[in-house]
């Protein structure tokens, strides 16, 4: 399908807002997609997953969540570093997922997170570039057995 760049760039100006810091807390997800990459500035090798949250988790208050809409489907991107120090840290997700790892590798393994119901931890802090805004993204992340 092609862009409507017409529609996109005729919004009004006054229209746009920034939406709102989603609250630190537990909220519900699915693993959507992966990609393998390296970090640009280290050159580190990574899994990195995009979580959809579909849903917050317990804990979190309905006021909390003014303002946030569940059925955009925002995602949070998670890597998992591919170091011998940091691999067993993808194993434990990919079997708290209920996939089976003895015998096989991540190349097998990691494709097979695409559907997974997890739990993801969104963290809020300031910004880098600018300390007054603050900013999300994804903490600890398990499978929802």
């Amino acid at each position: 399908m092609a862009v409507d760049f017409s529609k996109l760039l005729s919004k009004p100006l006054d229209e746009i807002k920034k939406p709102p810091a989603w609250p630190a807390g537990t909220y519900l997800g699915m693993i959507a997609r992966f990609e393998f990459g390296d970090n640009n500035k280290n050159k580190t090798p990574y899994a990195r997953l995009h979580v959809k949250v579909t849903a917050p988790g317990p804990g979190l208050e309905e006021s909390e969540l003014d303002g946030i809409d569940f059925t955009k489907g925002r995602e949070f991107r998670k890597d998992f570093y591919l170091t011998d120090d940091a691999d067993w840290r993808l194993k434990n997700f990919i079997e708290s997922c209920s996939i089976p790892t003895q015998g096989r590798t991540f190349a097998e393994t990691v494709p097979e997170l695409v559907g997974a119901q997890v739990q993801l931890e969104v963290v809020q802090q300031n910004s880098q570039q600018n300390a007054e805004e603050l900013v999300n993204f994804a903490g600890e992340v398990k499978g929802i057995q």
